[in-house]
């Protein structure tokens, strides 16, 4: 029997900033917001929080995370490149993965961020063929 602890969501963020700390919860709140039944894979090594459909999150099925490099918190996208982005918020140059810097509230609080949450869980809802609940924008 293994003594270790559950991983938790606090665990990730021990080496952050008080502000990034409370960037990256926010950040947490709104995908839960968006999709309260996703499921969530942490990385204490990786300092990440991956969010995906699938109870079994296979590489796959892997469609959004939290990462916290120093002085900002990733939210990225892991099939960002297939997804409408009218004004402009993603970075990166790559098939697939896009991500968005986000270093204030004020930039989290961006209209665009949400929906991009929200299409990126849509469409992992289609390719699981999962039927759960996404919480429409308003």
């Amino acid at each position: 029997m293994s003594d270790e602890q559950p991983v938790t969501f606090e665990d990730i963020l021990h080496q952050s900033t008080p502000e990034m700390q409370a960037l990256a919860r926010s950040l947490r709140a709104l995908i839960l917001a968006v999709v309260p039944d996703a499921v969530e894979l942490l990385s204490t090594r990786d300092r990440t929080a991956v969010y995906g459909r699938d109870p079994l999150l296979r590489d796959r099925d892997q469609l959004v995370y939290i990462a916290l490099p120093k002085g900002w918190v990733r939210l990225g996208f892991y099939y960002g490149g297939e997804l409408p982005d009218p004004e402009g918020l993603l970075e990166g140059a790559g098939k697939r993965l896009r991500h968005i810097k986000v270093r204030s509230e004020a930039e989290l609080q961006r209209p665009g961020v949400r929906e991009l949450v929200r299409l990126a869980l849509l469409r992992g809802r289609a390719s699981s063929g999962r039927d759960s609940t996404i919480q429409e924008p308003g």
